[in-house]
């Protein structure tokens, strides 16, 4: 009832088919009534005994509907956002080693909340990662991320080449690599609603770029930000069209 009313006809289907060598289908559907609100769906050749096997994993059509009913209590709208995202995930060695690939794709996401709306988001991620527990390391072989914000670049990380991170006497497998992050422009007068009323205002800019080498072993970050025209308002004290800037460095050996 209340806030919570339009949950009254909300429930979720589960389906599965599964032998000890193959998942068919595993399929949960969310739905409102009659209406289809979202699947998560995962199929492909897995062995149960052994541990090892290559699944399919959908997310699909998860779309306001489904968001809405998530955000009813706090009385937040997710306007035209939709999630889809599809892996690949492999076992291999009883389970020791894990790779997975795949994409996420968050479309047209505008949060509304007490008559205030945020900018139109579009997210999208590709990655492809693989973790060997038997050799105490993992290896990205990509990543990136992108973000625009009413169609203009908002943020961008991107894997230059594979990245090795070891937490243990693993060899160098592969060459010196970095992983470099960049967030253009956020305007935090935008998400107003979500930070109070005590929220600053002003533009984000910032640079983080981490650094992997001997195999992982060594990891470097470097990471500089700036806030302009920053204004911020602290019980009696208030702070108008400032600056501030953060730089910071560090490594990292073994983790």
């Amino acid at each position: 009832e209340g806030v919570l009313a339009d949950m009254a006809a909300f429930g979720a289907e589960l389906d599965v088919d599964v032998t000890p060598t193959d998942i068919k289908g595993v399929a949960l559907r969310f739905k409102k009534g009659d209406a289809r609100l979202g699947e998560l769906h995962v199929s492909g050749p897995f062995d149960a005994e052994k541990l090892e096997g290559r699944l399919s994993i959908e997310l699909a059509d998860i779309d306001k509907q489904l968001l809405n009913l998530v955000g009813a209590k706090s009385g937040m709208d997710f306007g035209g956002t939709t999630i889809r995202s599809t892996n690949q995930i492999e076992l291999a060695k009883a389970g020791a080693t894990i790779t997975a690939s795949g994409q996420w794709a968050v479309s047209k996401l505008q949060l509304t909340l007490a008559n205030q709306t945020t900018p139109q988001l579009d997210l999208r991620a590709d990655y492809n990662v693989t973790v060997d527990r038997g050799q105490s390391v993992a290896v990205l072989r990509g990543l990136t991320v992108t973000g625009t914000q009413n169609g203009a670049a908002l943020l961008k990380a991107e894997l230059a080449s594979p990245m090795q991170i070891g937490w243990g006497s693993a060899n160098n497998a592969v060459g010196d690599s970095s992983l470099t992050l960049a967030v253009s422009s956020l305007n935090l007068a935008d998400w107003k609603p979500f930070l109070g009323e005590a929220a600053p205002a002003g533009l984000v800019n910032a640079k983080a770029r981490l650094l992997s080498q001997q195999g992982g072993k060594q990891l470097t970050f470097d990471f500089d930000t700036g806030i302009d025209h920053l204004t911020v308002s602290a019980g009696s004290n208030h702070i108008a069209d400032a600056a501030i800037t953060v730089q910071a460095s560090g490594k990292a050996n073994d983790l």
